[in-house]
């Protein structure tokens, strides 16, 4: 049985994972027979990628490995037997001489503990790296999520305004009949919508190209649409999360890996106290006038007159002192960049909101009044036409703003390691 580990669960499942993503796989299989459609929230996109067997397979895969450095390191050295007999007259002869002996390697030093140390220190920089390795994960899932969901509201703020055109066409040609209107006025609302299908099938290409790369992501699962809230949430307690980084996956396993590699550094130096190698055995000698039997022991001790051990030494210390400045590099990096990305996500926030109000609102209700003002003959086809045109462009630029604040918000929580 291939081994599992989960570094992270999100903390509310959408369904049971003891099945992985397969009960979620079959819960978006809607039946199409009966016209409905299979909808993709973010939470279950975020589920299914991360539940994925490949990925648990990948990530274990990497625990197995280092849970094997650790157990290589902590081994004590295979002891060594020899035995060896000698006669006069050859095997068997007068004056044969039998030894048999056991040697063992000790280490006085404590190097073996120090090398098992380290190793124990890479187990938890693998563990953390896995934990980072989810969190970008969940990244990419969030910001091809809402690729989608952009898509999708362009494509509908454009069949909305084909709706709406051909709510104004159907009036013209009742006012039309009615001799109310010229031919002109009709050519006019269609000449402007022209354009609005083609606009509608660009989106609904991007909408597919996005789907694609999301559906990569969540394990190949079907789904025709994603659900959920373009416009994100403000960030306003960053301060109190930025003094958090240290928590971060990212920085944990920076850290473990410098702790890894200062106790490779102090192994390589104890590594100079040469290690004793104790034997322990017997001896029998058989001659004319009988045999005796005695005990052997031995001792021996590697001089270290020419291997210091300085290379492998140099070698450790170059890595503890690197992976030291790795961490002090990351962690200016995170709180910099961090602190302008929450900055950055509220004020996209902040101007998504105001140009709503500001602009989107108005522009919805000048639209409304100018199709219920041209119906009553109040207001000519091009007011009309104007207001259609920049209700629709007000839309696509609220789109594009909550969009890029979305984005905004997927960087920041990439930065600060929240996946929930």
């Amino acid at each position: 049985m291939p081994f599992r580990f989960h570094f992270l669960r999100l903390k509310k499942p959408i369904l049971n994972r003891v099945f992985g993503g397969a009960a979620l796989s079959a819960a978006l299989l809607v039946s199409t027979a009966a016209g409905a459609q299979q909808v993709l929230t973010e939470a279950e996109a975020l589920e299914l990628a991360l539940s994925r067997p490949a990925v648990e397979d990948y990530l274990g895969g990497r625990m197995q490995e280092a849970k094997g450095g650790v157990i290589a390191a902590g081994r004590w050295a295979n002891p060594v037997l020899e035995a060896y007999r000698e006669g006069a007259d050859g095997f068997g002869g007068d004056g044969a001489e039998t030894a048999v002996m056991v040697e063992q390697e000790v280490d006085f030093s404590g190097e073996r503990r120090l090398r098992k140390e380290a190793a124990r220190r890479r187990l938890d920089a693998v563990r953390f790296g896995g934990r980072a390795y989810q969190m970008q994960l969940a990244a990419d899932v969030r910001s091809a999520f809402y690729e989608v969901l952009a898509a999708q509201r362009h494509e509908a703020a454009v069949q909305d305004l084909i709706d709406q055109a051909s709510r104004v066409e159907s009036m013209v040609v009742r006012r039309e009949e009615a001799g109310d209107v010229s031919l002109y006025e009709r050519r006019r609302i269609e000449q402007e919508t022209a354009s609005a299908p083609a606009a509608a099938a660009e989106w609904r290409a991007r909408a597919i190209s996005a789907r694609q790369k999301l559906k990569a992501l969540v394990g190949g699962v079907d789904f025709d649409r994603v659900e959920g809230d373009l416009s994100p949430q403000a960030e306003a307690d960053y301060v109190v999360r930025l003094e958090a980084l240290r928590d971060r996956a990212r920085l944990q396993a920076l850290e473990a890996e410098a702790e890894a590699s200062q106790a490779e550094e102090r192994a390589a130096q104890r590594a100079v106290i040469p290690d004793v190698t104790v034997g322990l055995g017997a001896r029998r000698i058989e001659d004319s006038l009988g045999d005796e039997t005695g005990v052997l022991m031995s001792f021996s001790l590697p001089l270290p007159l020419f291997d210091r051990n300085e290379g492998e030494i140099a070698q450790a210390a170059g890595r503890a002192s690197a992976a030291r400045a790795e961490y002090r590099l990351e962690m200016d990096r995170l709180m910099a960049e961090a602190d302008g990305a929450a900055q950055r996500l509220n004020n996209l926030i902040s101007i998504a909101q105001t140009y709503e109000q500001d602009a989107v609102l108005p522009a919805r209700e000048l639209r409304r009044m100018a199709i219920l003002g041209y119906e009553g003959g109040e207001i000519s086809m091009l007011e009309l036409t104007d207001a259609l045109r920049r209700a629709f462009e007000a839309e696509q630029r609220l789109i594009e703003l909550q969009y890029e604040a979305r984005q905004a918000r997927t960087d920041f929580e990439k930065l600060t390691g929240d996946i929930q």
